[in-house]
This record gives structure tokens, C-alpha cells and sequence, in this order.
């Protein structure tokens, strides 16, 4: 991947320093006075600012700053694809039914590994409700009279 971004960027008549400078535009999240710095531009912070500004402004180095970030995505998302189908090849293979035992009574592989493959592909999609914990105070009964005869008899 490294390579086909060096590639985009020789057709993109990027200098040395301006490739260095999207690269680490991107890894800084943005912070274009540390993506000037690593990329070996001299200076104060004022000065490595403008620098950040007049490279931002150049539209070779905004194309190439969209091509990289859209090259993370894409890659980013097939990688969360290929996570999404192991866990589902595992949730399926572990439910598979193996044993049946004398009585009649079915097993699965391992359900425990399905109950966790399931519970990830939940967290992944948001799906989930976290569990919610209470503590004494939290907890208020509230009787009145007729609750207070039953009780007491």
C-alpha cells in the first residue's frame, strides 16, 4: 500500500517534504503544525503554521490528502468486513449440533464461543445495552398500608 501511495504521488509532482507532509498530516489527525514538523520543515510554530496553510492550499497536495484518507477507508472498511465474516463463521460453526447424548439431549461444539462471537458482532453494529448496575441507594421501595397488613399478617 506504501508503494501505490509513492506512485500517487510522482504523478502528483509532490516534493519529498510535501509527500512527508501528507503523510503525516493524516497519521497527526490533521494537526498540520506537527504533520510540518515531522516532515522536516523548519521552524517556529508560527512559521511551521504558515507553512501547514500554504501546503493545505495547494490543490495537489489536497488531492493527494483525499486519496490517501480515502485509500484508509477502504481498506478499513474491507477489514471490518473480514472481522464481521470470522465471527460469524465461528458463531455458525460452534452451533452446530455434535453429541446427542443417550437421553435424547443435543449439545452445540462450544456455545460459549458462539455467545462471544454473537456478543462482538453486536458491540460491532452498536447493538447491545450495556449492562446497568445499582447500588443500595439507588434502590427505593415504596409500601403502603395494604402491602404493610400482608406482610405483617
Amino acid at each position: 500500500m506504501y508503494l501505490s501511495f509513492i506512485i500517487q504521488t510522482m504523478n502528483k509532482h509532490l516534493t519529498h517534504k510535501q509527500f512527508n507532509f501528507v503523510q503525516h498530516y493524516i497519521a497527526n489527525s490533521g494537526n498540520g503544525v506537527k504533520a510540518a514538523r515531522d516532515a522536516g520543515y523548519k521552524g517556529n510554530d508560527v512559521t511551521l503554521a504558515q507553512v501547514a496553510t500554504e501546503n493545505l492550499r495547494k490543490p495537489h497536495i489536497q488531492s493527494e490528502i483525499i486519496s490517501v484518507r480515502d485509500s484508509l477507508k477502504s481498506t478499513s472498511e474491507a477489514t471490518s468486513r473480514a472481522k464481521r465474516e470470522i465471527l460469524w463463521r465461528l458463531a455458525k460453526y460452534n452451533a452446530e449440533i455434535i453429541i446427542q447424548s443417550k437421553n435424547g439431549i443435543e449439545y452445540m461444539r462450544n456455545p460459549n464461543v458462539v455467545i462471544s462471537a454473537i456478543s462482538e458482532l453486536n458491540k460491532m453494529d452498536g447493538d447491545y445495552a450495556p449492562q446497568q448496575q445499582y447500588n443500595n441507594s439507588e434502590i427505593k421501595v415504596v409500601l403502603d398500608r395494604d402491602d404493610i397488613k400482608l406482610a405483617t399478617g
